[in-house]
């Protein structure tokens, strides 16, 4: 069984949440949608049914780094996380606060990475909010990411991250970037649901967000530290 202790539940919701958990894992798409349905109605908050489905989504994503799972996989758990954040009953988007912000957003997939949900999902939020965003998609080396940061001049740079093997290239990639003299007005922010402060600390980010509103919320707050400044 999937351990997953990150909250404080009764032991009704904590099973709930197991179950939601076990159901994604497995791709179990009737059952996951019907799960998220009544951990709502039982007064989980959306953003911990998030929460729980990241921590699913990353056991999938390392199944596929040992070959435990495919790309077939990965890909569908993808589509089903975008079902569970799009479902009206989640009421996901009108938690997002509007603004009148002007900020840049440059987005792209790490290099060797594919995943493009969690990536598609925060650029729908953004854009909701108020960013302007330029989508690189994925599999995205450092030498792209220069060549746009050059083009573009973002306010902040968004890299997300599915596989934990993929980690390296982030580190890499804003290392070529504060080489080229490029970091000292871009703030950058990793997104993944195994992304942590050490990752962060490691690969010389400036942040990291695991849901679309954690993110998006970020974002907001550099861009009016940039305007009061």
């Amino acid at each position: 069984m999937l351990c997953y202790t990150k909250k404080d539940y009764n032991t009704s919701e904590a099973e709930m949440i197991e179950q939601l958990i076990t159901a994604f894992v497995e791709l179990d798409e009737e059952l996951v949608n019907k799960l998220t349905k009544r951990a709502l109605r039982s007064g989980i908050k959306p953003y911990e049914i998030i929460e729980a489905v990241n921590f699913a989504l990353g056991e999938i994503g390392k199944g596929f780094e040992t070959g435990e799972a495919t790309l077939s996989d990965l890909m569908m758990s993808g589509i089903l996380y975008e079902q569970i954040i799009n479902s009206k009953e989640m009421h996901l988007y009108d938690q997002i606060e509007r603004t009148n912000s002007s900020g840049l957003i440059l987005l792209g997939t790490i290099e060797s990475d594919i995943h493009d949900i969690g990536k598609s999902i925060f650029k729908s939020g953004a854009i909701i909010s108020g960013f302007k965003i330029i989508d690189l998609g994925v599999d995205v080396s450092s030498d792209i990411f220069i060549k746009n940061i050059i083009k573009y001049q973002p306010d902040i740079l968004g890299i997300s991250v599915v596989l934990t093997s993929a980690v390296d290239y982030i580190k890499r990639t804003i290392d070529v970037i504060r080489g080229e003299g490029l970091r000292q007005n871009l703030k950058i922010i990793l997104g993944g649901s195994f992304i942590d402060d050490e990752i962060v600390r490691c690969c010389g980010a400036d942040g990291y967000a695991n849901n679309i509103l954690d993110g998006v919320k970020l974002c907001q707050r550099w861009m009016e530290e940039r305007a009061n400044r």
